[in-house]
């Protein structure tokens, strides 16, 4: 799962946004601080701690884990979803000032949810968790993420009031966000 969603992030990025491509597309550490390998390491450590305590953690993956799988999938999908119809308009990096290519994307998934990319990397990273049944990084997940998201989304959401104006304000009283926010 971890390696289809860097492959399917360079990807996007390769055939829609091709000028743009770079070794970053991967995205590795998309906040270039670390976090996310930091936290996906935590994960691993959290979970080979919690199988050498309780070794064979019930008689197979369970309810639990196929949630997470569910959810991961799910999320990578609308992720992937989003990027794709985006095309160009979507990049990893807030764009602050209008490019040719930038259009305000509202058809398709965009018709239902602002940030469908965010909601899906939300439930991709939360699900991962659920299928490792670590708790611990579950509720961190769920902070982090709802705490990085709302500060992006609220800064995303400015930016994108100053290059389309009362297109994305129309756009923002008919499509609601699901992605958590603190």
């Amino acid at each position: 799962m971890i390696a289809l969603y860097h492959m399917l992030e360079y990807l996007c990025v390769a055939l829609y946004n091709p000028t743009r491509v770079e070794l970053e597309s991967f995205m590795f550490d998309p906040d270039g601080a670390n976090l996310y390998p930091i936290a996906m390491a935590i994960s691993l450590i959290e979970y080979v701690v919690e199988c050498s305590i309780y070794p064979g953690n019930g008689s197979g993956p369970g309810l639990v884990s196929a949630v997470g799988l569910f959810l991961a999938i799910s999320g990578q999908a609308l992720r992937t979803l989003a990027m794709v119809t985006a095309k160009s308009s979507f990049n990893h990096v807030i764009a602050d000032q209008h490019e040719s290519d930038h259009k305000l994307i509202t058809h398709g998934i965009y018709k239902y949810e602002r940030h469908p990319s965010y909601v899906g990397f939300f439930l991709w990273a939360v699900g991962l968790q659920l299928m490792l049944k670590n708790p611990f990084t579950v509720c961190a997940f769920v902070l982090a993420l709802g705490y990085f998201f709302t500060r992006r989304v609220n800064f995303e959401e400015r930016t994108l009031k100053l290059l389309f104006g009362q297109e994305y304000d129309r756009y923002m009283q008919q499509t609601p966000t699901y992605i958590p926010s603190f």
